[in-house]
């Protein structure tokens, strides 16, 4: 599973074009947002990858939920190496009491494929209208109706409590930079 991780981090790079120097430095950013100012917009009420219609509630660990909206996992190279860096990770969540989940516009066949491709072990949302994207407002507008790409959200991870507060946020600048597993663990509250 390493092996097939670390190839796919080299294809990446080696596929993607390189930054001019002129380019903007693409840094991750962590905002946090006030417990009492801030609730889910949704209960999250998905179709998972196998079509079982999924909600906060039964999504949610002990004392709460890693949400991971990404891009695509059929076209997008740097959400594929997210899911599987967070899939090699998974015990460092459930030790801290957070399930994960990742949210995407991919329809469920694609979302299946990927999962049992890459034996993944946390569910995998289906939004291919885009409605819950939008209702967390992190829609790419930058996409047009009739793009293979509209639909997608900006890459956006939030940590919510048990009882649907958003603790942090963090997004990226861009699609291709994201945040490292150790500081999505760190933003994570501990007590």
């Amino acid at each position: 599973m390493r092996f097939l991780t670390l190839l796919l981090i080299a294809f990446t790079f080696i596929s993607a074009p390189a930054f001019s120097a002129d380019e903007k430095t693409m840094e991750v950013e962590v905002e946090v947002k006030a417990q009492a100012q801030y609730s889910l917009p949704t209960n999250l009420e998905l179709p998972d990858h196998r079509g079982k219609t999924r909600s906060f509630e039964d999504l949610t660990g002990e004392n709460g939920l890693v949400i991971v909206f990404f891009r695509s996992a059929e076209w997008c190279p740097y959400c594929q190496v997210q899911l599987l860096e967070l899939q090699m990770n998974k015990e460092r969540f459930d030790e801290l009491g957070y399930n994960l989940v990742g949210v995407s516009y991919d329809n469920l066949h694609v979302l299946d494929l990927f999962y049992t491709r890459k034996n993944l072990d946390f569910p995998l949302l289906g939004d291919p209208k885009s409605k819950t994207i939008r209702a967390f407002g992190i829609l790419n507008e930058e996409h047009k109706e009739g793009s293979f790409a509209y639909g997608v959200p900006h890459p956006t991870i939030y940590i919510v409590n048990k009882n649907k507060q958003v603790l942090k946020t963090l997004s990226e600048e861009g699609y291709k930079k994201r945040p490292e597993v150790d500081d999505i663990i760190a933003a994570i509250p501990t007590n």
